[in-house]
């Protein structure tokens, strides 16, 4: 069996956000392209950190009006992409904190690697890091992107 690398499995269209973009206008940006996360740039397009929903919701201190009874886990979590529509189900954010720039609550340590990165270093380093994006760079520039689901579909397929 062939040895996988990052270059064949990376998504090279990275969507990615602006550190100067408030936390509301990210979530909205986050469901709109039905992501959890993303990498956060500078106006150079130097990635600078990550970004996810998680973050913003932590960060904001939400309080969620609904919570599923039997496990107490917020209603937000177990909701689907199509349930997600609408930025209004994002919990709102708190009036003193409403134009909080993401540089403010971003992650910015930046986990990357390179094309050659395999699959098994991919994912050792994303369980001993605790993240889910991992940059893939050529030359100190962003060329793709990995994400656990990636890995996941990639142990899906070995079955095929």
């Amino acid at each position: 069996m062939e040895t996988v690398v990052a270059r064949n499995i990376m998504r090279k269209n990275v969507i990615s956000v602006r550190d100067d973009m408030t936390t509301q206008e990210c979530a909205r940006f986050l469901l709109e392209n039905e992501i959890s996360g993303a990498p956060v740039v500078d106006q150079r397009g130097k990635a600078v950190g990550v970004i996810s929903l998680a973050d913003i919701v932590r960060t904001q201190g939400a309080q969620i009006s609904t919570k599923s009874e039997a496990k107490n886990v917020p209603e937000f979590y177990e909701r689907t992409w199509d349930e997600l529509a609408y930025i209004d189900q994002v919990p709102q954010m708190h009036v003193e904190t409403e134009g909080l720039p993401v540089r403010e609550i971003m992650n910015p340590v930046v986990f990357s690697v390179g094309g050659d990165a395999t699959a098994v270093d991919m994912a050792k380093t994303m369980v001993a890091s605790r993240i889910h994006r991992l940059l893939v760079t050529q030359d100190d520039k962003m060329v793709g992107l990995i994400t656990s689901l990636d890995l996941l579909n990639l142990i899906a397929k070995l079955e095929d």
